[in-house]
C-alpha cells in the first residue's frame, strides 16, 4: 500500500489501539498510516476468499440431472451448472414449524446435486419450451407430510407445516446468467453485501423480492433495464443514494418505504458558455467571482455559481429534475472519464421569469483532472448528472479528489497533486478549574480535560462499549481522540475529531474498499475491510470544510460485520450532528 501523505494522529492513541486490538485477537498490520506520530493501526489483508468466487472445477449437470441430453437443451444445462456453482454462496439453514408447541430446529439444506433430477430441486421452478429455470423462490412454503411412528409402526398424515428458509452470504453475481428467470425471491433472510449489477441482465424477470435482508450500498442503475418487471420488494434493507427511476414506474413496488430519491438520468449539454449568456437549450455557464470560468482549473477551484438551461441539448424540458433541486443536492459535470467536477448546492436562487433557467450557488467537492487543463474546450458535449453514484475504489483508474482526500490508484505513474495546507482557525481558550487551556497547544490524557474540548461530542455506540482512553492536543493538533472498549471484545471504536494541518493523499487499497459520498453537503470517505474472523476493520471520515474539522471513526467490532460498517457511518454522522 502506497501512502502519499497523511495528517498527523496521536501516537499514544494509535499504539494503545494496536495493543488492545491485538489483545482482542484482531490481526493488524504493522503499517502506521502516513508514517506520522498519530498514525492509526490498519488491518492486514487476511480476508477469506470472497463468497462469489466459484470453485476451480465446479460440478456439471448430466443428462440424468436434466432429464434430457445437454446438447438437446444447452440453455437448461447452463442454468443447472450455474445453480450448482452458486449453491455454496447461498448458505441455507432452515427449520420446520408444525404450528404447535412441539416444534424443533431441522436442518433442511438445498438438495441441489448433479445426482438428483433438476425437476426435484427445492426452490427451483422449471418452465417454458424448451424448459429453462424460470423461478428461484426461497419464500416460506406450506406442505403436509407423512411421518413414520416407530412405536405404532404406522405412517401418519400430519397437519401442514411451515418450512422457513434462511439465506446467508451474498447475492451471487452469477444469478445474472439465469436469463430465463421470471421470479427471484430472496426475501426475509440474512443476505449481506450489495445488489450485483448483473441482475440487470434478467430481461424476463417479472418479480423481484430482496426485502428484509441486510443488504447495503446503492441499488444498481442496471435494474432500470428490467422492462418486464411488474413487482419489486426492496424494503427492510440499508440501501443508500437513490432508487433507479424506472423502478418507480412498475405496477407494484415498495420504494416509498426506502426513503430514497429517484436517480436522475445523465443530461446532455454543450460546452460551457464563455460569455456567461445562457438563453438556448443545451447551454450552461459557470461563474467565478471574476466572471465566467474559462479554464478547467477555474471549473475545479473557483466556481461559485452555475446557470443551467432547463432544456437539455436534446430538446427535452427537464423541469421535473431542476424544480426539485434543494440545498445539499449534488451534481456532476463530466467531459471525459478523466475530466469531471462534482458540485454541491449551497443556495437555490430565484428562477428568471423570461427564460427557463436554474440558477444555483455551488461549491466543488470532487474532481478528476488528469485529462484536461488550460482553456475550456468549445467543442464536444458534456453530461450533467444529478445525484451521481458514489465513487468507489478500487474501481477508479485516475487520481480522484473528494473533499480533502486524494485517492490515487496503486499503479498510477502520472501527475499527482501536491498536498496543501488546510487553514487553521484558532478556537481560543477555555478554563478548566484554575487552568486556562489553549487547544492548539495542550497535551493531556485527562478525561475531564478532553471532555471540555469544544469539539467533544458524546457518541452513540453499540451496547457494552465504554470510554477507556482519551487524549487531546498531541503534536500541536487541535482536537481530541478517544478509545471505547468492550469487556468481551476488547478494542471497539476509536474516535478522532481534529482540525488537520495538511490535506491527505491516500493510495488505492486492494485489501478492502473505499466509498466516497456526501452527508449534509459534507464529503464522507468510508473504508471497509473484512477480516478472517467475525470482526471487520471499518473506518469513516467526514470533513466539515467550513470549519476545517475532520471526524474520524475507526471500528474493529463484530457489530460492523452485519452491515459492512453502516453502523460506524451512523456514529460519525451523529458526531457531526451533535456539534
Amino acid at each position: 500500500m502506497r501512502e502519499l501523505a497523511r495528517g498527523k494522529r496521536v501516537r499514544v492513541v494509535a499504539l494503545t489501539a494496536l495493543v488492545v486490538a491485538l489483545a482482542a485477537g484482531v490481526t493488524l498490520g504493522a503499517t502506521l498510516r502516513g508514517g506520522g506520530p498519530g498514525a492509526t493501526a490498519q488491518t492486514t489483508a487476511t480476508a477469506a476468499t470472497p463468497a462469489t468466487v466459484l470453485p476451480a472445477n465446479p460440478p456439471t449437470c448430466t443428462a440424468k440431472t436434466l432429464g434430457v441430453s445437454r446438447a438437446s437443451n444447452p440453455g437448461l444445462a447452463a442454468d443447472c451448472d450455474t445453480l450448482l456453482a452458486i449453491q455454496s454462496t447461498l448458505r441455507v439453514s432452515g427449520w420446520i414449524n408444525y404450528d404447535t408447541p412441539l416444534w424443533w430446529d431441522h436442518s433442511y439444506p438445498l438438495n441441489w446435486s448433479a445426482r438428483s433430477p433438476l425437476k426435484h430441486w427445492r426452490t427451483v421452478t422449471l418452465g417454458g419450451t424448451p424448459q429453462r429455470v424460470i423461478g428461484l423462490d426461497f419464500s416460506d412454503t406450506r406442505d403436509s407430510v407423512k411421518v413414520f411412528n416407530a412405536r405404532t409402526r404406522q405412517w401418519a398424515e400430519v397437519q401442514p407445516f411451515t418450512r422457513e428458509w434462511t439465506l446467508r452470504g451474498v447475492i451471487p453475481t452469477q444469478l445474472g446468467n439465469l436469463t430465463a428467470l421470471e421470479t427471484l425471491d430472496l426475501g426475509g433472510s440474512e443476505l449481506t453485501g450489495s445488489v450485483p449489477t448483473q441482475l440487470g441482465s434478467l430481461a424476463r424477470l417479472r418479480t423481484l423480492d430482496l426485502s428484509n435482508n441486510k443488504l447495503t450500498g446503492e441499488l444498481p442503475i442496471e435494474l432500470d433495464d428490467l422492462d418486464s418487471l411488474g413487482r419489486a420488494r426492496l424494503a427492510g434493507n440499508a440501501f443508500t443514494r437513490c432508487a433507479p427511476a424506472e423502478l418507480w414506474r412498475i405496477t407494484s413496488h415498495d420504494l416509498d418505504t426506502l426513503g430514497l430519491p429517484n436517480c436522475k438520468p445523465a443530461l446532455t449539454y454543450g460546452a460551457p458558455s464563455w460569455t456567461g449568456i445562457v438563453d438556448a437549450p443545451g447551454e450552461h455557464a459557470f461563474f467565478t467571482n471574476r466572471g465566467p470560468a474559462l479554464t478547467y482549473e477555474g471549473l475545479r477551484n473557483d466556481v461559485i455559481q452555475v446557470v443551467i438551461h432547463k432544456q437539455d441539448a436534446g430538446g427535452a424540458m427537464r423541469d421535473a429534475i431542476y424544480d426539485d433541486v434543494e440545498v445539499g443536492d449534488d451534481f456532476e459535470w463530466r467531459e471525459a472519464s478523466d475530466c469531471w467536477v462534482r458540485y454541491v448546492v449551497e443556495r437555490v436562487l430565484p428562477d428568471p421569469t423570461d427564460i427557463p433557467l436554474k440558477v444555483l450557488a455551488v461549491r466543488r467537492y470532487g474532481y478528476a483532472y488528469t485529462g484536461c487543463s488550460g482553456q475550456v474546450s468549445l467543442t464536444g458535449s458534456r453530461t450533467l448528472t444529478w445525484v451521481p453514484p458514489n465513487i468507489q475504489s478500487p474501481d477508479i483508474t485516475v487520481p480522484v479528489r473528494h473533499g480533502p482526500w486524494l485517492l490515487v490508484p496503486d499503479d498510477w505513474d502520472g501527475e499527482v497533486e501536491t498536498k496543501t495546507r488546510i487553514t487553521k482557525q484558532p478556537l481560543g481558550s477555555t478554563s478548566v478549574g484554575q487552568d486556562t487551556i489553549h487547544w492548539d497547544q495542550v497535551v493531556s490524557e485527562s478525561v475531564a480535560i478532553v471532555q471540555q474540548h469544544p469539539f467533544w461530542v458524546e457518541p452513540e455506540l453499540p451496547a457494552g462499549l465504554s470510554l477507556s482512553h482519551a487524549a487531546v492536543g498531541w503534536e500541536g493538533i487541535d482536537g481530541y481522540s478517544a478509545i471505547y472498549s468492550h469487556p468481551m471484545f476488547g478494542y471497539g471504536v476509536e474516535i478522532h475529531v481534529t482540525r488537520p494541518i495538511f490535506e491527505p493523499a491516500i493510495a488505492n487499497e486492494n485489501s478492502g474498499s473505499r466509498n466516497f459520498s456526501l452527508f449534509d453537503g459534507k464529503p464522507v470517505m468510508s473504508y471497509y475491510s473484512p477480516s478472517s474472523g467475525s470482526t471487520v476493520y471499518a473506518e469513516v471520515q467526514i470533513f466539515d470544510s467550513e470549519l476545517s474539522i475532520e471526524y474520524l471513526v475507526i471500528g474493529i467490532h463484530p457489530e460492523f460485520s452485519k452491515n459492512k460498517g453502516q453502523s460506524l457511518l451512523n456514529i460519525a454522522k451523529e458526531l457531526v450532528k451533535g456539534r
